[in-house]
């Protein structure tokens, strides 16, 4: 007599669906984070007059690329 347990599969297959799920979940609000710190860096940086920003030895245009680098890291 052949047996089969769908119970361990279905069991093995949800699991690896609930670790797929949580993994894409982590993953969304980690880029979630890193758009945010962006965004923010990018407002208190455009914030600041010329002068304070000479004094950090930044240019205006260098504001998103700073920011970027920031919050996603050197590529």
């Amino acid at each position: 007599m052949t047996y089969v347990n769908l119970t361990q599969t279905q069991n093995g297959f949800l699991a690896n669906l609930m670790d797929t799920l949580s993994s894409t979940f982590a993953k969304i609000g980690q880029d979630l984070i890193k758009k945010r710190m962006y965004r923010i860096t990018v407002k208190e940086l455009s914030a600041l007059s010329g002068s304070e920003l000479a004094d950090l030895g930044i240019h205006r245009a260098q504001i998103r690329s700073i920011a970027y680098e920031g919050a996603y890291g050197a590529e």
